[in-house]
């Protein structure tokens, strides 16, 4: 979550102003912790794009308590976004090496795994978002000299609404195997809003499908480290909505099968810290779930 404390001036892009109004701050959070990873010696995800999205809007104008605040929960969150987006990484690398040829990214933000994971050329990824923030990210990318390695569409929809029209229109096909990504999006959403979300990608799901989602328990949202970070969300106007504490079980309302792994457990498969944000004790009872799930009956 570490921001760039003075952006360097980005060619063929929105105005700063636009650009920060047409863009969430916790796309540009994860888009600023991808940056930063890169710049390690041993990153776990690369991302050479990243930057340039940071680059394109100018730094928001902090109190110094409100500076403070983003620091501590940027130590409370440690690693947590980069294990996630690690995870999800070799999930969809997984899927597309077994023949899966689609993947839709639900509230994509400024993903770039188009450009940077390495996904078959025959590979089409749907990026769905509201228009403002897809017409910045295009305008950025616009700018830089790299090319996606497959297919890239993106689809300007809106999740509250009707969305799976445009994605249809846009070339998706129901029939085909997919993967489904939502990746920081459920916390944004009620319970019933995640239901319906789910019951709809279920249902434009082909045999072989997988839907890969990130969800937080409620104990890790109430202890003190989690209400910290649910206060400075907030505080930027994206409130978190819902709480997930059995995923297995919510997936399976709709037939879905999951794996469910704790991000835990894949900061001690990384030989990473702990994020604080997740509990540091064996016996605590804080889950940030990473799942991939696949249909009861493919």
């Amino acid at each position: 979550m570490t921001r760039v404390a003075r952006p360097r001036p980005a060619r063929n892009v929105a105005e700063p102003a636009a650009a920060r109004a047409a863009v969430s701050d916790t796309a540009l959070l994860a888009a600023a912790g991808r940056a930063a990873e890169s710049r390690r010696p041993d990153p776990l995800v690369t991302d050479p794009l990243a930057e340039s999205f940071l680059d394109a809007v100018a730094p928001p104008v902090l109190d110094p308590s409100r500076k403070a605040m983003g620091e501590r929960v940027a130590r409370l969150l440690g690693d947590m976004f980069i294990l996630r987006t690690r995870y999800f990484d070799d999930e969809l690398t997984r899927f597309t090496a077994s023949g899966g040829r689609q993947c839709v990214l639900l509230g994509a933000g400024l993903d770039t795994r188009a450009y940077r994971l390495r996904l078959p050329s025959t590979t089409t990824v749907y990026e769905l978002d509201l228009p403002p923030t897809l017409e910045f990210k295009d305008s950025v990318l616009l700018g830089r000299s790299e090319r996606p390695v497959c297919r890239r569409i993106p689809v300007r929809a809106d999740l509250a609404t009707d969305w799976t029209t445009p994605l249809i229109r846009a070339g998706f096909d129901p029939r085909a195997r997919t993967a489904w990504l939502a990746e920081g999006l459920l916390l944004y959403l009620t319970a019933r809003q995640g239901d319906r979300l789910l019951a709809t990608l279920t249902a434009h799901s082909a045999p072989h499908s997988m839907v890969l989602v990130e969800h937080v328990n409620r104990a890790a949202q109430t202890a003190a480290a989690g209400r910290a970070v649910a206060e400075w969300v907030a505080a930027l106007g994206e409130p978190w909505r819902s709480e997930l504490d059995d995923p297995a079980r919510w997936l399976a309302r709709f037939g879905w099968t999951g794996r469910v792994h704790d991000i835990r457990e894949l900061a001690l498969t990384h030989r990473r810290p702990v994020p604080p944000f997740a509990g540091t004790e064996s016996g605590d009872d804080r889950r940030v779930w990473c799942v991939s799930a696949t249909p009861r009956n493919p």
